[in-house]
């Protein structure tokens, strides 16, 4: 389904401190201006001005709104019907197909894919219990995803069409696409770092003798980040091949990079809270990364707004509800704003007793949100909402 959605031209004005604004008070906003009147110039910046806020204020509120209020509670388990140690999911606009893989306690991992985010098809890739599976990924014409000691490729971006090719270097943990830079990047349990420019030859850029929690890509400035374990160092790269090291604040068992709030999430590995820092603060000597006191249980991330879910209780705060990240000042140093859109305990909870599904991360797109939950039977069901409207 096409979804439309506003320009991404907002029409701001006035928003510099260059020029004045001013109120033309109750009274001339009653009457307007009249036939023959020259506007002033301060008060036709308040009314442009302010326009532009009120536009700003519902783009960034009203998708996740809807979302939040639009929620479709599944009895269906169309992934699994055993618990999964790992799900990864992500969209892909290249193919407008959505993907997901997962490692289930029975030791094969599976991939699906869905034109919708609802029905899903599914292709077992392998049945290994020492296997690992990175996220699919992308180069603009051919699907990619990297399983145990294999890259497999799919020409037609259907899972069923996956075929395999050795992956000499090791097995590989998680692997990006970097546009800018026309490389795959993938970080391998041996604890070595690889590039490609084909996914077939592949040339070591990191040696550590650790492996890595998780890596993840900045499109907007070409960086990629990843964390090496036991040292908990940052290693980053801008051009795919030189890579830098900088020593990590903290263990993080989770984080990716959402390009609607302009951060990075990270989930702290010790007690679920959730730290964000931009690409210039993580990548820094010192990583300036801001808690927002949140016990991450699931994330959920669309081109419009980033979803981070808590469904974790204390024994002093129920701390379940629903946040919603945007790309926009006023939060604290880290240019984002936090929306709370209130507690959904209840929600779980007439669920059979449902919980989130801990340390998923989903990367959903074109008027989709998805996420698993409950575990009811040994299985997990699907939760999903669809916002926005139909392209016109």
């Amino acid at each position: 389904m096409a979804i439309y959605t506003p320009p991404s031209r907002l029409p701001t004005w006035a928003t510099d401190g260059g020029a004045d604004v001013t109120d033309p008070g109750t009274s001339k906003q009653a009457t307007g201006w009249i036939e023959g009147e020259a506007p002033a110039a301060d008060h036709t910046n308040w009314l442009a001005n302010g326009v532009g806020a009120h536009l700003d204020l519902l783009q960034n509120t009203l998708a996740p709104l809807i979302a939040y209020s639009n929620i479709n509670w599944t009895t269906t388990e169309p992934w699994s019907t055993t618990t999964p140690i790992r799900t990864k999911a992500n969209y892909l606009s290249t193919f407008d197909r959505h993907y997901v893989v997962q490692k289930h306690n029975t030791d094969d991992i599976t991939a699906w894919d869905s034109a919708d985010g609802i029905t899903w098809s599914s292709a077992k890739l392998i049945d290994a219990a020492s296997a690992a599976t990175t996220q699919f990924v992308t180069d603009g014409t051919n699907l990619f995803i990297g399983v145990d000691d294999q890259v497999y490729r799919s020409t037609t971006s259907l899972v069923t069409d996956l075929t395999s090719f050795d992956f000499p270097p090791g097995v590989p943990l998680e692997m990006v696409y970097d546009d800018t830079n026309s490389l795959f990047i993938i970080c391998c349990d041996n604890g070595n770092i690889y590039s490609s420019p084909d996914a077939d030859t592949w040339t070591s850029r990191v040696t550590t003798a650790n492996s890595w929690r998780w890596m993840d890509h900045d499109p907007s400035t070409g960086t990629t980040v990843a964390q090496e374990t036991t040292t908990d160092d940052f290693h980053f790269t801008t051009n795919g091949t030189t890579w830098t090291t900088r020593t990590g604040p903290s263990a993080y068992d989770n984080a990716i990079y959402s390009s609607a709030a302009n951060s990075w999430v990270l989930r702290k590995a010790s007690d679920g809270v959730t730290h964000i820092a931009d690409t210039t603060s993580i990548t820094a000597v010192s990583p300036a990364l801001v808690s927002i006191d949140i016990e991450c249980s699931a994330v959920i991330d669309a081109p419009e707004f980033c979803f981070i879910l808590s469904g974790v209780t204390s024994t002093t705060t129920v701390k379940e509800g629903w946040y919603a990240l945007k790309n926009k000042a006023q939060f604290n140093t880290n240019n984002s704003t936090l929306i709370y859109l209130g507690g959904c305990g209840n929600k779980f909870d007439v669920h059979s007793g449902a919980t989130m599904i801990n340390t998923s991360w989903f990367k959903c797109g074109n008027g989709i949100i998805y996420w698993l939950y409950d575990g009811v039977a040994g299985g997990d069901r699907l939760a999903y909402s669809q916002y926005g409207a139909p392209a016109p």
